[in-house]
């Protein structure tokens, strides 16, 4: 594969990853086979540029939020963050070449321009089953957040959620959780899994008070809830 053809599939994970915060080590394993990539310098590139961007997020989006003019960050697409994301890693900490990160970008983003976008997030953002469902809140049928549920492995699902900070504190994500728990049985589902960073108090609390146990520890915190 190409090096442009690379850094597309790092687009589209980005994109799935800005989206569900999902397991991104397993989505690039799953990229990796589904694509067929052999050669190490091809995964190595693949691997590195996901995750290096990830783990400088902060860093990216400070210096995107310091040259935008008469725009904010928040306000930008989801597409125009990635693609940022993306050049601004090549540009200030690859150390890459201005012209070729801008133009590198500059073909995604034509491929995946506003009237393109459609087959694309048919197949990521908006697949059947569904991977993320919006939270409205019944009292006053506002948007507070949205609810993570898909697919984790073959016997598992991952549930999880956002929920803006002006309802936090409220029981709501325990209802949640409660909710998923029991939608879950109802499908015979063997297994739940959280995921959190270890900074992630109310969540670790949370995945406790509902029974799951903690399975892993090494590089994010994962619990598992047994259904069966």
């Amino acid at each position: 594969m190409t090096r442009r053809g690379i850094r597309e599939e790092i687009f589209k994970l980005l994109f799935e990853y800005e989206l569900i915060d999902n397991n991104i080590e397993k989505r690039i394993n799953d990229v990796i086979e589904e694509e067929n990539l052999k050669k190490e310098d091809e995964i190595d590139f693949l691997r590195s540029y996901v995750t290096d961007i990830i783990a400088n997020e902060d860093i990216l989006i400070g210096r995107i939020k310091d040259v935008l003019e008469g725009w904010t960050y928040e306000r930008l697409g989801t597409i125009e963050k990635v693609l940022l994301k993306i050049s601004f890693y090549e540009i200030t900490i690859k150390k890459i070449g201005y012209e070729i990160a801008i133009n590198e970008v500059l073909e995604i983003a034509k491929k995946y321009s506003y009237n393109d976008t459609k087959d694309f997030l048919n197949k990521n953002a908006l697949s059947y089953p569904p991977r993320v469902f919006a939270l409205e809140y019944k009292q006053n049928k506002k948007l507070i957040g949205h609810i993570i549920f898909h697919e984790y492995d073959k016997d598992s699902y991952e549930i999880g959620f956002i929920l803006s900070q002006n309802y936090w504190g409220r029981g709501i994500a325990d209802e949640i959780t409660k909710s998923l728990i029991d939608y879950a049985k109802t499908k015979n589902i063997h297994s739940l899994i959280i995921e959190c960073d270890k900074r992630q108090l109310a969540t670790q609390k949370i995945a406790t008070n509902n029974n799951f146990k903690l399975i892993s520890s090494e590089d994010l915190l994962v619990y598992e809830l047994v259904l069966e």
